[in-house]
């Protein structure tokens, strides 16, 4: 049984990327480095090249195979650290490999992602992935924009006193995925705190009634988890098949941002609340 701390190891601010997803900033050499909250990585941490100069790394022998939002495939070298300073944290053997600007596509969206809130849009030279955020229980409070890493079979007090939806969800290539109820039938999606806006792929619009707004094609999923309801909201179609990790869709930004969402990663359950 889960006990309920008030406090947890590490609470961070989080901020917001150009493409509109979370981030968190981290301190090394006196510099500052934003690095995107990416649940859809599940390595450990991607660095660009202006990050990578900041760490004392090391090349392993071992080689990624790393597939970009297109389905383009690329072999990348792994890189090593001692460790990773996370606020008040030392995280140890983290593995990271180098970041191209290709990997993280600008995709133009019609019909625009509006700020619900007026907040600066900071660019970041990083993704931290699944490969750490496993490692813990995880808070992501988008509703106060904060991020707190608990030990694993500890929950925070916040979800004691509220009525979350709590979904179990199994890890495919160590990434979170959910079954949920749609008006569409049981269908399985990655949770991606990576993702803009929640998607299905683009081979599977005959599946679907398919509405086109401003040129742009999709469909209204109502979402619920054995008769509790979560969201009803439109899912666009773009993207490589989703066949390699077994889902049929990605739900994103779009909608984990109304939410705080914990990741207990020892009982593998997300909770929505």
């Amino acid at each position: 049984m889960s006990i309920y701390y008030r406090l947890p190891l590490l609470s961070l601010s989080t901020f917001v990327t150009p493409e509109h997803l979370p981030s968190v900033c981290l301190k090394q050499d006196s510099k500052l480095f934003y690095l995107t909250i990416d649940t859809g990585l599940r390595y450990d941490m991607s660095l660009n090249p202006e990050a990578m100069s900041a760490w004392k790394y090391e090349k392993t022998e071992r080689k990624l195979e790393v597939k970009n939002f297109y389905g383009l495939v690329s072999m990348r070298d792994l890189y090593s650290l001692d460790f990773l300073r996370l606020g008040g944290i030392k995280i140890s053997n983290v593995e990271f490999f180098e970041e191209h600007d290709k990997d993280t596509p600008v995709i133009e969206l019609s019909g625009g992602i509006r700020c619900r809130n007026n907040h600066p849009h900071i660019p970041t030279q990083g993704t931290l992935g699944m490969g750490i955020f496993e490692r813990y229980n995880i808070l992501f409070d988008f509703k106060t924009a904060t991020m707190k890493l608990y030990r694993k079979g500890v929950r925070p007090a916040s979800i004691g006193k509220s009525k979350p939806l709590s979904v179990s969800f199994e890890r495919r290539l160590s990434l979170p995925v959910v079954q949920l109820d749609t008006n569409y039938g049981p269908k399985r999606f990655l949770i991606d705190t990576g993702s803009t806006v929640s998607c299905l792929s683009a081979d599977s619009i005959s599946r679907y009634s398919v509405q086109t707004s401003e040129g742009t094609d999709w469909v209204k999923l109502q979402l619920s988890y054995h008769g509790q309801t979560l969201c009803e909201k439109q899912f666009r179609f773009f993207g490589e098949n989703m066949d390699l990790i077994g889902v049929d869709g990605i739900i994103g930004m779009n909608i984990l941002g109304f939410y705080s969402v914990f990741f207990d990663n020892k009982r593998n359950l997300v909770y929505f609340f």
